[in-house]
């Protein structure tokens, strides 16, 4: 049983190093990690010992609440053929890999372990981007747009993963294990000074090839949550409290200034990235009001069968999660999708007084609030790398109980 369970868990993690190959890997137009998904949910079902009562309450009801995510963004699709079971199909996709985490992080020590893969997974990401830029690997799938950074020779690109959002989240994530994880934890025990700097300078080379406005500000926002939240998980219980609802508090204020002076700080920004990237930048802007409009008309249910046969293609590529959820599923959707991820952000500032995981907790924490950025700005929905990642930080609440509950009272 133990070898059984042994082979079982390393066919997860070969799970996760085939996600950045997933167009390199495809059997009959389906991808091998697409292929090994479902195959390592049913072994988990029948082959891996049965969690304890808690961790398996809690796993199902993350999954109902997806369930019940798919129900309210298709249920006005029945009756529409193909394009009812298109969206079915690809909702149960992600919810597979947002499954996958919660299946296999069993404990802390799995959790832990996740870092070292989700680094690879990010290096595999920011190098392949910056060869195919200098033209040193050709994929046989890539994209390239005209070079923001003032450099003909390195145009705009992309290389295994085919979303700038995706490679966002996994730069967030990677940046915090750089900063703030032990030698011990990181990289498999590899965690000395030329290593993270090797990491550092792969994503440094990611952010000139991708020259992604948000791969730049979410790694930026993930490290300045990190030590806001740090200080504030400091002291008694109370003064934690007051602390953290302090940091949220300032967040919300900014988010408020951000919204209102939208179209000046979009043209603050985008100057960065010369005429072109205030160009896409100012076409965004308008495809949000045009969403936010949309909305407004529809706010329980979102836009109806009809609206989305014409413009269903336009707002599955909107970039912003949240406008384009809010068409599809309305108001309901939207608030089930805050509280997948809304529970995992709290459960890891409740756990921030826990000597045993202070650090992890406050990295979930701070990935958490990166994530509530990063989505804004690109199609996370339809994103497989999206709910992996949701997934991985959900998996925190459900690993079995890893700190003692005093410490976290006291």
């Amino acid at each position: 049983m133990d070898s059984t369970k042994g082979w079982i868990n390393k066919l997860f993690f070969v799970w996760l190093l085939l996600l950045p190959f997933n167009y390199l890997t495809k059997i009959a137009s389906v991808s091998a990690d697409k292929i090994m998904a479902p195959v390592l949910i049913i072994l988990w079902l029948f082959f891996l010992p049965k969690p304890s009562h808690r961790r398996e309450l809690q796993i199902f009801v993350f999954l109902f609440l997806f369930l019940l995510y798919i129900l309210a963004t298709t249920y006005k699709l029945m009756g529409s053929g193909t394009v009812f079971f298109d969206q079915i199909w690809r909702n149960l996709v992600f919810m597979g890999y947002y499954a996958l985490p919660l299946l296999y992080i069993r404990d802390l020590n799995y959790f832990k372990k996740m870092h070292s893969y989700i680094i690879v997974f990010t290096l595999l990401a920011t190098l392949s981007a910056f060869c195919a830029a200098i033209g040193v690997i050709t994929l046989p799938k890539q994209k390239f747009a005209t070079s923001r950074v003032g450099f003909e020779e390195i145009p705009k690109a992309l290389g295994f993963l085919g979303s700038y959002g995706d490679i966002a989240l996994g730069c967030s994530l990677t940046s915090l294990y750089t900063f703030f994880a032990s030698s011990k934890e990181y990289l498999f025990g590899m965690g000395g000074a030329v290593v993270r700097s090797f990491v550092v300078l792969s994503v440094m080379m990611g952010l000139i090839a991708c020259q992604s406005r948000n791969m730049l500000l979410s790694i930026c926002v993930s490290l300045a949550a990190y030590l806001g939240l740090s200080f504030a998980s400091k002291g008694p219980r109370q003064l934690r409290q007051i602390r953290v609802s302090a940091f949220f508090a300032f967040l919300l204020m900014v988010s408020a200034f951000t919204v209102y002076f939208s179209t000046e700080i979009v043209a603050l920004v985008s100057a960065i990235g010369g005429e072109r990237a205030l160009g896409t930048a100012a076409g965004r802007i308008e495809s949000f009001k045009l969403a936010w409009e949309m909305f407004s008309e529809n706010i329980l249910t979102g836009v109806d069968i009809g609206v989305y046969r014409g413009e269903g293609l336009v707002f599955e590529r909107l970039h912003n999660m949240w406008l384009g959820v809010a068409l599809k599923g309305g108001l309901p959707a939207v608030l089930l999708l805050l509280l997948l991820f809304f529970v995992p952000l709290s459960y890891a500032i409740k756990s921030m007084g826990g000597m045993a995981v202070e650090k992890e907790s406050v990295i979930v924490a701070a990935f958490m609030s990166s994530m509530f950025f990063a989505v804004n700005f690109y199609v996370a929905f339809s994103s497989t790398y999206m709910w992996f990642f949701l997934g991985y930080a959900t998996s925190f609440v459900t690993i079995e109980r890893h700190f003692d509950e005093t410490v976290i009272k006291a």
